[in-house]
């Protein structure tokens, strides 16, 4: 079974800062890909289904950019 963790995104639209928590398949160190869809009340900042590099801060580990698998 592939390790999953909970990667915050940031949502768009939402007046205030909001990040949404998900749980998102590792695939490297730092790399993780984020579910295929989201909630259709949701606009995330970096789309479903994307592979992000994710930081941990603060609030938790944080998808800051999506990047290719290569990268």
């Amino acid at each position: 079974m592939a390790e999953t963790e909970e990667v915050l995104v940031e949502l768009l639209n939402e007046g205030v800062d909001i990040w949404a928590p998900v749980t998102a398949r590792t695939l490297l160190e730092g790399l993780f890909v984020l579910p295929g869809s989201s909630p259709d009340d949701q606009t995330w900042a970096i789309a479903p289904g994307s592979v992000v590099r994710c930081e941990r801060r603060p609030m938790g580990l944080v998808a800051v950019e999506a990047v290719r698998p290569s990268d």
